[in-house]
């Protein structure tokens, strides 16, 4: 009697140690059979655990691809080695499916616009952008684009009209001041052009001046004749109205002041023959751009 008690406790422990305690059946819940370490119930039966990939059912299941959700994301495993589901944006999960939670402005990636994708088949209005700005076909606010765009190559650049005519003489001494340019974008060039006809004795005198560079960007100024006849020997005039340079634009003065200081640049015009005329081209580019969206001031003098 003692001899068979004995045994059949030592059966019990024996039991209790093959099959371990870390493991359920293979719906996940308790199923009363109890596996020893990698190993996991099936069927009523204890069978090596899996490698964790949702198509064999992950670890822990019994061959059978682990159910995809409808719509909006896919199966996956979690950590423990039981299926789950992995929802994209803008689907979020809700038990064992994915369902659409629409996006806001910012989720959209949009700034401004109405009828913004709201990712689950509806539209959502993201307002309108502030002063300066405009909002484009991506939804982004971007500054306006003025009037003289696009300008950024000598073909294309802006000829800049005096009061009266199209031509700037030199007497009397032709000036105006324009008010209503910008740099749009931070790669933004603007070039203009100005006629300049030597109506008088001596060679015209040109001045430009940039102002009202917008707080936190600091723009250069560029200005450059081309003689309508050859020899060019125009050159900067006053020592601290640019540094003199030669360029595709003609021969010139570059004014390159810290932060918002004005940009000043002075020519003599010099060239072959008695009448001095020729184009004055103007450009205006940005080493730090900030964004700003509001126009420059240029002032423009002939005399």
């Amino acid at each position: 009697m003692r001899l068979s008690s004995f045994l059949l406790a030592a059966g019990l422990a024996l039991a209790t140690f093959a099959c371990g305690d870390d493991s359920t059946g293979s719906d996940g819940g308790d199923s009363g059979i109890r596996c020893m370490s990698g190993m996991h119930e099936c069927d009523g039966e204890c069978v090596p655990d899996q490698v964790n990939d949702p198509e064999m059912g992950c670890r822990r299941g019994c061959g059978t691809p682990c159910p995809e959700p409808s719509e909006g994301g896919m199966a996956t495993c979690t950590s423990s080695g039981l299926c789950d589901v992995q929802c994209t944006t803008p689907f979020v999960k809700m038990g064992d499916q994915c369902e659409c939670r629409p996006q806001s402005c910012s989720e959209a990636g949009a700034m401004c616009g109405t009828g913004v994708d709201d990712g689950c088949g509806g539209t959502i209005d993201c307002g309108m952008c502030g002063e300066g700005r405009m909002c484009d076909d991506m939804n982004q606010c971007v500054c306006v684009v003025d009037e003289a765009e696009p300008n950024e190559e000598e073909l294309e650049a802006f000829q800049l009209m005096p009061e009266m005519g199209t031509d700037w003489p030199d007497t009397p001494d032709t000036m105006r001041v324009f008010s209503e340019f910008t740099l749009n974008t931070e790669d933004d060039v603007d070039i203009y052009r100005v006629r300049v006809r030597d109506a008088g004795t001596a060679s015209p005198t040109l001045r430009v001046e940039l102002r009202n560079i917008p707080a936190g960007s600091n723009f250069e100024l560029g200005a450059f004749f081309r003689c309508d006849t050859s020899p060019n020997t125009t050159r900067c005039d006053g020592p601290l109205l640019g540094m003199e340079m030669d360029g595709p634009l003609g021969r010139g003065c570059l004014s390159e002041n810290p932060a918002q200081d004005p940009e000043r640049v002075q020519l003599q015009t010099f060239c072959g023959g008695d009448d001095e005329s020729g184009n004055l081209f103007i450009e205006v580019r940005s080493t730090t751009w900030m964004n700003a969206c509001t126009p420059y001031e240029l002032s423009v003098l002939v005399e």
